[in-house]
C-alpha cells in the first residue's frame, strides 16, 4: 500500500518550501489576483454564460424543493413523496432564496441565476483546491498547470456551476483530499476543526449526507489511513474519537433536517440505499455496460486531457490518485444506472495528472512562474 504514495520524490518535483514551524509545507499556490480572477471566470463567464439544458434533476432535486421551501410553491417529483431524497442539499439554496426574500430583492433574474452564480463561487473554492492539492502531490510548477486544466477542461465548464448535488460533492471531495494527512506527503495547517484530519472528516461528512454514495471514496481513503497508523491504539482513536463522533454528529442532523421539512421522521439514506443500490432502480432511467465508465464515461469527460492524463500518472509515479479513480469507477460501475456527472467528483485529480505532464515539457526540472516574465530590454541594445 505504501508503494501506492510513491515516497520516493520523483526528480521533477519541486521540493516544497517550509513556513517558521519546520513541521508544515507553505502551500500558498495562488496570488491574490489570481484567486480573483478565477471566481470571476467561474461566477460570471461560465456560471451565467451557460444557458444549455443538461439534465432535469438540476432543477428537480434542488431548485424547485428550495424554491417550494421559501416562497412556498415548487413542483415536487416522486423522489421526495417517497422519502429518497434529502432536504440538505436544496436547504443551501433555500437558505438564498431566504436572504434574497429578506432582502426583498428577489427579482425574476436573481432567483432564476443567483443559485448559479453561488454554485460559480463552491467551484472557484474548488479550484483553488485543486492547485492546493496538486502542489502537495507533485510541486507548485505542475499545481499551476494542473489548474490551467482545470479551468479549460469542457466538462468542468460545462457541470460544475449546475445546481447538481455532484457539483457541490465535487467541490468538497477536492477539500477533503487536500487537507488528507497522506503518508509521505507535507502537512497542512487547518486551525479550525484543530486538526487537518478533523477538517478532512467534517467535509468528508458534509459531502456524504450531500451526495450518499461518496461513502465509497471515503472508505477507501479511510482504509488507506488505518492501515498507515503505527499502532492499535491511533486506530482505535481515530475511529472511536473522531469518525464516529463526526458522522453521528452529521447523521442527525441529516435526520432532523429531513424531519423537519417531511413533518415526520424520514430516514433518507435507508430509502436511498434501498431504492438505489438494493434494488438498482435506477435502471428505471436508462442502463449501460458494465465497463461504461472506464471506456467511455470518464474518458469522455477527460476529452482531450486523456494523453496528458495518462502520461502524468507515469511522469509522477505517484498512483495514489490514479488508484482513486479507478477505484471510484469501478464501485460505480457495480450499478446499471449511470451518468456523466456521477464521476465529476474525481474529474479533479485526472487535471492535477495532467497538470504533472503540461508541467515536465516546460519545467524541465525548475518550478516555473505562473505568469511568464518579460525579460527587459538592455540599456546598450540597439532598436
Amino acid at each position: 500500500m505504501a508503494a501506492l504514495i510513491g515516497h520516493s520524490r520523483p526528480e521533477f518535483v519541486v521540493s516544497h518550501s517550509k513556513n517558521t514551524s519546520g513541521s508544515r509545507s507553505s502551500l500558498a499556490v495562488l496570488p491574490t489576483g489570481v484567486v480573483a480572477a478565477i471566481f470571476f471566470y467561474r461566477i460570471v463567464l461560465d456560471a451565467l454564460l451557460i444557458r444549455t439544458y443538461f439534465n432535469p434533476d438540476e432543477y428537480w432535486q434542488s431548485l424547485e424543493v428550495a424554491h417550494r421551501m421559501v416562497f412556498g410553491y415548487g413542483h415536487l417529483t416522486w423522489e421526495w413523496t417517497e422519502g429518497i431524497r434529502s432536504y440538505v442539499h436544496p436547504l443551501v439554496f433555500a437558505a438564498l432564496y431566504w436572504i434574497l426574500r429578506v432582502l426583498r430583492i428577489d427579482t425574476p433574474f436573481l432567483v432564476a441565476w443567483s443559485p448559479r452564480m453561488l454554485q460559480g463561487a463552491f467551484a472557484a473554492i474548488g479550484d483553488v483546491y485543486l492547485a492546493k492539492l496538486a502542489q502537495r502531490f507533485f510541486g507548485r510548477g505542475p499545481a499551476r498547470w494542473a489548474l490551467v486544466a482545470q479551468l479549460s477542461n469542457w466538462f468542468m465548464y460545462y457541470c460544475v456551476v449546475r445546481t447538481f448535488s455532484n457539483s457541490l460533492e465535487c467541490v468538497l471531495t477536492t477539500i477533503v483530499l487536500y487537507y488528507w494527512p497522506w503518508p509521505g506527503l507535507p502537512a497542512v495547517h487547518a486551525p479550525l476543526f484543530g486538526s487537518a484530519r478533523r477538517t478532512a472528516l467534517v467535509v468528508a461528512a458534509a459531502a456524504f449526507v450531500v451526495r450518499p454514495t461518496s461513502a465509497a471514496l471515503w472508505a477507501a481513503v479511510g482504509l488507506h489511513h488505518l492501515w498507515h497508523l503505527p499502532t492499535t491504539r491511533a486506530r482505535l482513536q481515530f475511529v472511536l474519537a473522531e469518525v464516529l463522533p463526526i458522522g453521528a454528529l452529521f447523521l442527525a442532523l441529516m435526520t432532523a433536517v429531513d424531519a423537519w421539512f417531511y413533518g415526520q421522521l424520514t430516514l433518507v439514506l435507508n430509502n436511498f440505499v434501498s431504492f438505489n443500490v438494493l434494488h438498482d432502480a435506477g435502471e428505471f432511467y436508462g442502463t449501460h455496460p458494465w465497463h461504461w465508465y472506464a471506456t467511455q464515461g470518464f474518458p469522455a469527460i477527460v476529452g482531450s486531457l486523456l494523453p496528458f492524463v495518462v502520461l502524468g500518472a507515469v511522469v509522477s509515479r505517484r498512483w495514489l490518485p490514479a488508484v482513486l479513480i479507478a477505484w471510484s469507477n469501478a464501485v460505480l460501475s457495480a450499478l446499471s444506472h449511470k451518468e456523466f456527472r456521477f464521476v465529476l467528483p474525481i474529474l479533479p485529480l485526472a487535471m492535477a495528472y495532467a497538470g504533472v505532464a503540461l508541467w515536465h515539457p516546460i519545467g524541465a526540472g525548475r518550478d516555473q512562474p505562473f505568469v511568464p516574465r518579460v525579460r527587459k530590454p538592455r540599456l546598450d541594445q540597439r532598436v
